[in-house]
């Protein structure tokens, strides 16, 4: 057995001294600091969560008072928190409060780097430190945004939309209030208005056709073919027009007629005159031409476009140039045709007697008129038919039947095949003897029994409805509809009353039709600056129309009058040549934009831009609803 320790081991032993020493040191102190360090943490978090409990009742007392960026501490004063710059030493602590901007991706995402800056949030650090026992620190990070007092602005009602119009009006047409493009100005299309202005005409014949144009009315007589064959009514741009027989022309029974510049184009029941040309441009009245359609039918319709006259003889179509007034080209119809309108290179025809209430002729070989799209309705006899501007729309009215609607709107988007129905109303009794589609999205049809005079609004093709109407007992035989270059409206009706047969009724929707116009609200103000987060609209848009919209906010340029702000209007992105022009919801660009944008600011104002292909369409702004948040 050895006794001692050899120089190795006494080497080891020293070196395990040497590892040790310090970790067992580090306990005794650790062991000795923990409880304080300990203490210390605890009191920190209280500490901290006080602080939390301060900075949001500083948020809750406003916006303004609580989103300004930099180190803070909280104090009281009184009963309410606020918050001073710098941090706080509190006994061993030390708390501060800093408070930064927040930035946002195309997503709306909260991102470190990059994105835009968001003026309605704003990042809020809460820390308390302390050095002894130990160097260290409890924290919190938290969001705060303007939202959690959002305020929001309507304007729904006429009375609301009390800003500026150009070429726009504000109409209560249709839900209580809305802006629409302007169209007419006389009357109001729903709540018709007879004017004093009636036509006795020239006796012999009953009064059955009409075509008018601005400043111009022929109204044709039937039933006797000795009598008058028709007048021409001048009519100025009064309030109400004066209207005055210019002229008449004898000798013919006169089924349908046309009135195209210096001219006059009669369909008559003569076997070899079935189209008559009249020249007006000077008394007496002469016949300058006739077309010879062939064959003993009479001519129940008349249409002219360009160099090209269009008529109908029970089931031909006939195509004839109207310099010489010989024949071009011709077609059979299913049945026959009671009415032209042409629109582009076709012609849209109303079929009675066949199962086809609708024929659409393509005439853009005149030569060789073929028959590409239809529309079988299961209705009665067609008797009148009109198409929009853009021939994606004809509009047809049908006897009266008790078991089926009379009017219908038929979809010519297409020109081929059999064409859908989009949708048909029922006129109640009356037996339609015409149509016409007025400015406003409204269709006039006037007709025997029941209300004569009706006009429906078919701005939703899913929902037609009446908004106006007028009885004329002794019945409306034609209308012709002319919007003046002054901004006027009417309607022209030839009617059963002997001494009166031509009447005048005025409508409209205010203003003249340019096809864009604009609306821009009054100024808003809540009387110190706030955030608009967000838009949602209400807009009717139909077919060949559009619909948008921008937003101002801005400051006052003095004192706190909102008229004398200088208003940049912007759209998505807080680009002043952007629309809002999609959807019905918008978020509104926060920050500084173009020359004087700037949100969160104190004043605001929208516009919305209206656009129109043809008078007789208008899209319809019905409401808009504005978040704010002080």
């Amino acid at each position: 057995m050895r006794n001692g320790y050899s120089l190795v081991e006494v080497v080891i032993g020293i070196g395990l001294l040497a590892i040790l020493a310090p970790v067992i040191v580090g306990a005794v102190i650790t062991s000795r600091e923990g409880r304080p360090q300990a203490e210390r943490r605890q009191e920190a978090t209280t500490i901290l969560n006080d602080t939390i409990d301060s900075v949001r009742s500083v948020r809750e007392r406003g916006w303004a008072l609580f989103a300004v960026n930099g180190t803070w501490h909280p104090v009281q004063d009184g009963s309410q928190w606020s918050l001073v710059a710098g941090a706080e030493t509190i006994g061993n602590f030390t708390r501060r409060v800093t408070i930064s901007d927040v930035y946002r991706d195309s997503n709306g995402t909260i991102v470190i780097a990059g994105g835009t800056r968001d003026p309605s949030t704003r990042r809020v650090l809460i820390s308390v430190s302390w050095n002894t026992p130990l160097p260290a620190s409890v924290s919190t990070e938290m969001y705060y945004t303007r939202y959690s007092d959002n305020e929001t602005l309507t304007h729904t009602t006429a009375a609301d939309f009390n800003g500026t119009t150009t070429s726009t009006a504000v109409t209560d047409l249709y839900d209580g209030g809305e802006v629409v493009l302007a169209s007419g100005g006389y009357g109001n299309w729903c709540n018709p208005v007879f004017t004093d202005v009636t036509v006795d005409l020239p006796k012999n014949g009953t009064a059955n056709a009409i075509s008018a144009t601005e400043g111009i009315i022929f109204v044709g007589t039937g039933e006797n073919s000795s009598g008058v064959s028709f007048a021409r009514v001048n009519v100025d741009q009064g309030r109400p027009p004066a209207a005055v027989i210019a002229g008449t022309f004898n000798g013919y029974k006169t089924n349908d007629i046309f009135g195209d510049g210096n001219f006059a184009y009669v369909a008559t029941d003569n076997n070899s005159k079935e189209v008559v040309k009249i020249n007006v441009s000077t008394t007496p009245y002469t016949e300058v031409g006739a077309f010879n359609g062939y064959g003993s039918t009479d001519a129940d319709a008349v249409f002219i476009s360009g160099a090209y006259g269009y008529v109908t003889q029970n089931r031909d179509f006939r195509v004839f140039n109207v310099n010489t007034m010989s024949q071009v080209g011709t077609r059979t119809l299913s049945g026959r045709g009671t009415d032209i309108k042409v629109v582009g290179n076709y012609a849209y025809v109303s079929i009675a007697g066949a199962a086809r209430e609708l024929e659409i002729v393509n005439i853009s070989n005149p030569s060789n008129p073929t028959i590409s799209g239809w529309a079988d309705v299961n209705g009665a006899a067609s008797y009148g038919v009109i198409v929009n501007g853009t021939g994606t729309r004809a509009y047809i009215v049908t006897g009266a039947d008790a078991n089926q609607p009379e009017l219908f709107i038929i979809n010519t988007e297409s020109k081929s095949g059999s064409r859908p129905i989009i949708a048909s109303y029922d006129t109640s009794g009356m037996d339609p003897n015409g149509v016409a589609v007025v400015p406003g999205n409204l269709a006039v049809i006037v007709g025997d029994n029941a209300e004569e005079y009706q006009v429906i609004n078919i701005t939703d093709e899913t929902n037609l409805r009446r908004c106006g109407g007028a009885e004329v007992n002794t019945g409306i035989r034609g209308v012709s509809f002319v919007l003046e270059s002054d901004g006027d409206a009417f309607s022209y009706i030839i009617t059963g009353d002997s001494n009166s047969e031509l009447k005048i009724i005025g409508g409209g929707l205010g203003g003249a039709f340019t096809g864009n116009g604009m609306y821009e609200s009054a100024p808003f103000t809540v009387g110190y600056p706030v955030a608009f987060n967000r838009m949602i609209w209400n807009a009717t848009i139909p077919s060949q129309t559009a619909f948008r919209m921008q937003i101002a906010v801005a400051n006052p340029t003095f004192g706190s009058d909102c008229g004398t702000a200088t208003y940049t209007y912007v759209g998505p992105g807080g680009d002043t040549g952007t629309w809002f022009d999609t959807g019905a919801e918008a978020v509104v660009p926060f920050g500084s934009y173009g020359a004087s944008y700037i949100n969160p600011g104190q004043c605001m104002r929208y516009r919305v831009n209206l656009l129109a292909n043809e008078p007789a369409n208008t899209p319809i702004f019905r409401d808009v609803t504005i978040n704010y948040s002080p």
